[in-house]
């Protein structure tokens, strides 16, 4: 009985306008002007399917002054990076770093990467020094 009155309520909450009454399981048609009111907010709420750009009055300069303040948290954030690579490193003996190079000191060509390719390019450029002396490296 508990199940299937559970299956009605959801059913008629899912294709017709109620609302819940404060007492279990009790089901009250909402009014006319409910319903409209409730689908008027609906049709004004933000999605990202209809964005919409409302009440703005900043220009330019005032948007890049914004920007611009925001500039030494990311010019802090490679040295916070490092600083905890190395707190890893101590306590687990591998050690990462935020740029890697490998290869010619005086390479004419540079493979700079990241993700998933650096350990393929990284073998890459092993075995094309190994094989013959090329001026190639590459920074990941």
């Amino acid at each position: 009985m508990l199940n299937s009155l559970r299956q009605v309520k959801f059913n008629c909450l899912k294709t017709t306008p109620y609302t819940l009454h404060p007492t279990p399981y009790t089901l009250h048609p909402a009014s006319k002007e409910v319903s409209a009111f409730l689908s008027a907010i609906r049709a004004r709420a933000l999605s990202p399917d209809r964005p919409v750009l409302r009440k703005t009055a900043q220009n330019p300069d005032v948007y890049f002054q914004a920007r611009e303040t925001v500039n030494p948290y990311y010019a802090a954030c490679p040295n916070i990076m490092q600083s905890y690579m190395d707190k890893f490193a101590a306590q687990t003996t591998r050690h990462y770093h935020l740029l890697d190079y490998h290869g010619a000191i005086d390479a004419e060509r540079v493979i700079i990467l990241m993700g998933l390719g650096c350990e393929v390019v990284h073998e890459v450029v092993s075995m094309m020094l190994w094989l013959s002396p090329q001026k190639i490296s590459c920074k990941r």
